[in-house]
């Protein structure tokens, strides 16, 4: 089965950015299997742009069977967590 693991950001940093201190939206990408997981690799999904969540939004689109882990910070607002089912009913996914 395919796990993935978020350390969510509130405010991402641009994928350009180069600061040292740039906020990362960081996907552990994972598979379970007899009970082993193995981490196969870590992805950023940060934007274009400061905010932009467009990445974390095409990977909310990831077809088949999965599971995530979301650490999300205090005061998240609830949009991102529902964000694929929004995506899916207007068509974007």
């Amino acid at each position: 089965m395919r796990i993935y693991g978020l350390d969510f950001t509130s405010a991402p940093s641009s994928g350009l950015s180069s600061a040292k201190n740039r906020k990362r939206l960081i996907l552990a990408v994972c598979t379970l299997e007899n009970g082993i997981l193995e981490v196969e690799k870590l992805a950023e999904l940060n934007g274009a742009y400061p905010g932009d969540f467009s990445g974390f939004e095409k990977w909310l689109c990831t077809e088949g069977e999965w599971f995530a882990g979301l650490d999300f910070p205090f005061g998240q607002p609830a949009v991102p967590a529902h964000a694929g089912t929004e995506l899916r009913r207007s068509g974007r996914c």
